[in-house]
């Protein structure tokens, strides 16, 4: 019996530590408020499949939280499992582990590695690769025999990059299109630069056929450095037909004081492999314009006063469509969207409140507007903040 003790101690604290874990999360539960949706127009079964994530703080009682909202009510990190807190995945990676756990294993890193349609899931990874590493590792798996295929590609002129990030993954065409930022050494003279690269994937031959660099934050200039940022969303990993970049022309120096001078846009369009330059400043103006890619379209949002004001922009016809909507609530500054099945959510919130809208893209039309509020009135109090950074619409 003796020699089994340290075995015995071993269990009871890990007994012990997860009893102890589970009942404070009981009582952590009364601590923090209970938030709903509360409709003001339309149909709340338009919202039945979205979820808010955010955070509730106290600034006076340094209490904060992050938490889930649906509408079956609020979930706070706390209350879910140990290992859920531990190794936080998203909504998207959770069901691809659920649904795909043994091609999934070790795959839940960004889902920007990843492509899904009816037929296969693919991932290319990993996610980051830095020196001395020069390839990639390719998976995918048909849903329909449950056959998997892997192999490994190697990376043209990978020593010239200190590292490479994927944005995304797409299949056209038995071919995998990897789009990447890489970061490339700069001389002794001259600084790091950034570069967006394509790299096509024969699938038949398993080899890269093809690494183009379709972008640089290099413009030939001292005085002018280029920004470049990614408006297509990362919680999608279906079929895109668009990836779309944001240029901002900086003056001044890349790692010291810089002002934007101008921003323009660039979309890659996967089925033909072509790099458009879009012209939208006189639509768009100067300064970055919050937005979000959904199939042929940009679509910029501009809020004021009960009014909110969407351009969207329609690449392969070179057309503006103008949609402006009245709304009941006051709009505010920051926004969060979703765009599926010709549905577009919007959460648009300052640090207190929040109002919820679902708009229906084919028919221009408002179809549910509503907000965020404490379930029990008693604990809207003291100085809180509410801070939203993610929206997923759970439904397939």
């Amino acid at each position: 019996m003796l020699r089994y003790w340290k075995l015995i101690v071993i269990t009871a604290i890990i007994v012990f530590s997860f009893g102890t874990y589970y009942v404070q999360n009981a009582l952590a539960k009364s601590e923090y408020p209970e938030f709903v949706f509360k409709t003001i127009n339309g149909d709340e079964a338009e919202i039945e499949s979205l979820m808010v994530t955010g955070e509730y703080g106290v600034n006076e009682e340094g209490l904060s939280e992050h938490f889930n909202l649906t509408s079956e009510g609020t979930v706070y990190r706390e209350e879910r499992s140990y290992l859920d807190q531990l190794f936080y995945r998203s909504t998207l990676i959770e069901r691809l582990q659920s649904d795909y756990r043994s091609f999934m294993r070790g795959k839940g890193e960004s889902s920007t590695t990843l492509f899904e349609n009816n037929e296969l899931l693919a991932f290319v990874g990993p996610y980051s690769l830095d020196e001395p590493d020069d390839s990639f590792d390719v998976e995918l798996l048909d849903k329909r025999t449950k056959e998997r295929t892997a192999f490994q590609v190697t990376l043209p002129n990978a020593k010239e990059y200190s590292f490479i990030n994927i944005q995304d993954v797409q299949v056209s065409h038995d071919k995998l299109i990897v789009i990447s930022r890489n970061i490339k050494r700069g001389s002794p003279s001259e600084s790091d630069s950034e570069e967006i690269h394509v790299y096509q994937i024969d699938l038949t031959n398993q080899k890269i056929n093809s690494d183009e660099v379709i972008l640089t934050s290099d413009s030939g200039s001292p005085a002018e450095w280029i920004h470049i940022s990614e408006i297509n969303s990362h919680s999608h990993i279906g079929q895109e037909n668009y990836f779309v970049f944001q240029l901002g022309y900086m003056k001044g120096e890349q790692y010291g004081s810089s002002v934007r001078d101008r921003t323009e846009y660039v979309a890659y369009h996967y089925e033909t492999n072509e790099t458009i330059e879009l012209d939208l400043s006189e639509e768009v103006g100067a300064d970055p314009t919050f937005s979000k890619v959904y199939k042929d379209s940009i679509y910029f949002f501009d809020t004021e006063a009960n009014n909110l004001q969407i351009k969207a922009y329609n690449i392969r016809n070179d057309e503006w469509i103008l949609i402006e909507l009245q709304t009941t609530e006051e709009v505010h500054p920051a926004n969060l969207v979703e765009i599926k099945n010709d549905m577009l959510y919007m959460a648009n919130f300052n640090d207190k409140q929040t109002n919820i809208y679902a708009l229906n893209l084919e028919m221009e039309e408002l179809v549910y507007e509503g907000k965020i509020e404490f379930a029990n009135p008693k604990d809207e109090q003291g100085d809180y903040y509410l801070n939203l950074y993610d929206m997923v619409i759970e439904n397939e």
